[in-house]
């Protein structure tokens, strides 16, 4: 199984920046330009005399949340966390990983190998059983 998820289809721009900028000056259309779109960021202001751009900035916000929001380049923005949580466990999982590897519980899990005995405790919660068993397997 491989949980290394290429990142290549997701922007750079940091989501939450993004989500902020949009919340506080949405209106004026500042998050476009926060991606790059500038021809977009100068006709939501251009609407927000005409008080559409007013309209347009909380369905940009969402799109944003939900990680449809894209950049200049045509790539979306990685989807805020709080949207993840209707994926399955999987998905969550490999959504996170690069996250997830650079905590020293997961640099522990990379370093230390799981027997099925060891799973089953820690699928149980019984984390001191797991560690007891894998100093027991190293000795």
């Amino acid at each position: 199984m491989d949980l290394i998820k290429d990142n290549n289809d997701c922007s750079q721009k940091g989501t939450f920046t993004c989500a902020l900028t949009a919340l506080f000056f949405g209106p004026l259309g500042l998050h476009k330009f926060y991606v790059g779109r500038k021809k977009d960021g100068f006709l939501h202001i251009l609407a927000s005399f005409f008080l559409i751009g007013f309209l347009m900035w909380p369905y940009d916000l969402f799109k944003i949340f939900k990680g449809q929001f894209s950049d200049s380049e045509g790539k979306n923005l990685k989807a805020l966390d709080f949207f993840a949580k209707g994926n399955s466990y999987q998905e969550r999982l490999q959504s996170n990983i690069e996250y997830i590897d650079g905590t020293p519980f997961g640099e522990w899990i990379k370093n230390n190998s799981l027997t099925d005995q060891e799973k089953k405790l820690l699928k149980t919660g019984d984390i001191e059983g797991v560690i007891k068993l894998i100093e027991d397997r190293k000795t």
